[in-house]
């Protein structure tokens, strides 16, 4: 199992990648992408424009720099990061007593629905 690591770190510093968190103590993993856009350069090696940073947590985009905290989270595959994003889509559209569909509430295993 992978350790949490610092998706932003407590200085501000991006770490850019696939990670899986969660938003609220208890509740389901969520998918969190945290990606970079490195400008084309000039003839000189001088880059053109900023570095863009581009931070989706559950398929909301986010400013990255301005959470207002730092982000941490469990470093994940794309695949698993798709398959996260894909569950989540899912159960919004689908099945909304799901605890995907309700991130923000913890997960209470006595209400849940299994499906054998």
């Amino acid at each position: 199992m992978n350790t949490g690591v610092w998706i932003i770190d407590p200085s501000g510093e991006p770490n850019p990648g696939h990670y899986k968190t969660r938003l609220v103590k208890g509740g389901p993993f969520v998918p969190v992408e945290l990606a970079v856009t490195v400008p084309p350069q000039d003839e000189d090696g001088e880059l053109l424009a900023d570095v863009a940073f581009r931070l989706t947590i559950n398929g909301e985009e986010k400013d990255p720099f301005g959470l207002g905290a730092p982000l941490s989270g469990e470093r994940i595959t794309a695949a698993e990061y798709a398959y996260l994003d894909a569950m989540r889509r899912h159960a919004v559209t689908h099945e909304p007593d799901m605890p995907e569909a309700n991130p923000r509430q913890k997960v209470d295993f006595n209400t849940l629905r299994f499906n054998f």
